[in-house]
């Protein structure tokens, strides 16, 4: 049974005991007081018609013999005006009567009182009965009063009743479906919701319109829906580089394997001689050397993947990194006509040496690559053990819709170039999963024509820690 029926119907069960209970409680109270009050009145009528009755007795037979003349006439003086019917019997037969429905009080001792309630001809009387003596006969007195007016009162208070009974049923019935369809709404948009999601449907939301333990439930299902997507998103972007990085790969290794097969077949078929051959061999070993850094590289992603562990971190003094930098550089600048400027304070930071240094290298030799014949390297100290680096160039830029893309692995902006200059569209890709192994980040800003600035932030021991 759904959560709706069962709270739909547990409310209206609830509802009806509550009802019923409540009812039964007052009506029958109410009644039983008005019956009680009625009881009442007609034995204190009873006693007073009594006492009447035994007074006009003494007073009429004071003289003569108690004969059913004498007590009729005296029970005559004793009925007066609207009150209640009465019937007297001397020593068991009727001597007077109003009315020839009554009981047998035979049985009933001096002294006592009983009633009883009858309906005769669609009418409710209270008849009360009692007997006592006097000059050794025995008297039964019995009054009979009209009690219509409360039972009739008594019933329509049922009816009423009834008919309150039933429109509190019914409208209670839906204040409780419609509270339960209230309550089970974001329930229910949930279970809508999860099914979209196992049909793929990741972007599904549930407007939270409550702010209670169901609202808090809602929130928490968008949250949990949201890191899916997200999850989901990355794993597709994932499969894809992984598919862009196979078919870069293959596409990378095509070009080189060709020209070693294309030229060492030659060799072997004898079609070249002389210098021809010394050209062939030339070629096939830059091909080779090629392969051999694009292997390298790979093998570099590869043991940097394995993640934090292959680090060897220690205290680094930028000035040792800036004059390590100047002379490992200085030839390659001359050879391409470029000044390199350092402006590194003199502060220390904690990272592994020799990966930093090969991000510094390869961001600078990128930047002699796209044709800068200025590079600025610029290091600032930060707090504690922070240092952020800046290399700077006048090269050729790039274009703003390939920026994002240049940290990609085997991703290049101009490949006639990169492959002359014997590049696989590595460096970055590298140097971006260095800096990230050590908890900081790496910032390209560049515009075509006029130069690329990247920022690579190391960040202090106790914040990596943290």
């Amino acid at each position: 049974m759904k959560i709706f029926a069962r709270l739909y119907i547990g409310i209206v069960l609830i509802l009806v005991f509550v009802l019923i209970v409540s009812g039964l409680l007052i009506v029958n109270t109410s009644l039983n007081k008005n019956i009680e009050r009625e009881i009442n009145n007609g034995l204190e009528r009873h006693n007073i018609v009594q006492s009447l009755l035994e007074t006009n007795i003494v007073v009429v037979t004071r003289s003569k013999p108690a004969v059913a003349e004498n007590i009729q006439r005296a029970a005559g003086y004793t009925k007066t005006g609207e009150g209640p019917k009465l019937v007297v019997l001397m020593n068991g037969e009727a001597v007077y009567g109003d009315i020839d429905f009554y009981s047998d009080y035979s049985d009933l001792g001096e002294g006592s009182v009983r009633y009883n309630i009858k309906t005769v001809g669609g009418s409710s009387y209270l008849e009360c009965g009692s007997v006592f003596t006097m000059r050794d006969v025995k008297y039964t007195c019995i009054t009979c009063s009209d009690i219509s007016r409360v039972i009739s009162e008594n019933n329509s208070l049922r009816h009423s009743y009834r008919l309150i009974y039933i429109c509190m049923l019914v409208a209670g019935a839906l204040f409780a479906l419609a509270f339960s369809l209230y309550i089970t709404g974001p329930v229910r948009r949930l279970s809508e919701a999860t099914k979209a999601i196992s049909e793929g449907d990741y972007s599904h939301r549930i407007d939270t319109v409550t702010n209670d333990e169901l609202g808090r439930l809602t929130k928490a299902y968008n949250t949990m829906a949201e890191t899916i997507e997200e999850k989901i998103i990355d794993l597709e972007k994932s499969v894809q580089s992984k598919e862009d990085f196979i078919a870069a790969f293959a596409h990378e290794t095509k070009t080189p394997i060709t020209g070693i097969i294309g030229y060492a077949d030659l060799i072997y078929q004898g079609k070249i001689s002389g210098g021809e051959v010394k050209d062939a061999a030339g070629v096939i070993m830059s091909e080779g050397e090629r392969l051999q850094l694009l292997s390298n590289k790979l093998l570099e992603l590869t043991e940097l993947s394995r993640g934090e562990s292959a680090l060897m971190k220690e205290e680094i003094s930028a000035s040792d990194l800036e004059k390590d930098l100047t002379g490992l550089l200085k030839i390659d600048a001359e050879k391409r006509d470029c000044a390199i400027t350092y402006d590194i304070e003199d502060g220390y930071f904690w990272a592994d040496y020799d990966l930093i240094r090969s991000v510094l290298i390869n961001l600078i030799e990128n930047s002699m690559k796209a044709g800068a014949k200025h590079i600025t390297v610029k290091g600032v100290q930060g707090e504690g053990d922070a240092f952020t680096f800046t290399v700077k160039d006048d090269g050729m830029g790039i274009p703003a819709d390939k920026v994002s893309r240049v940290k990609e692995a085997f991703y290049m902006v101009d490949k006639s170039r990169s492959r002359a200059e014997h590049g696989a569209g590595l460096g970055l890709s590298l140097c971006d999963r260095i800096v990230r192994l050590h908890g900081g980040t790496m910032d390209i800003e560049s515009e075509e024509g006029k130069g690329t600035k990247i920022t690579v932030y190391i960040p202090d021991r106790a914040e990596k820690n943290t």
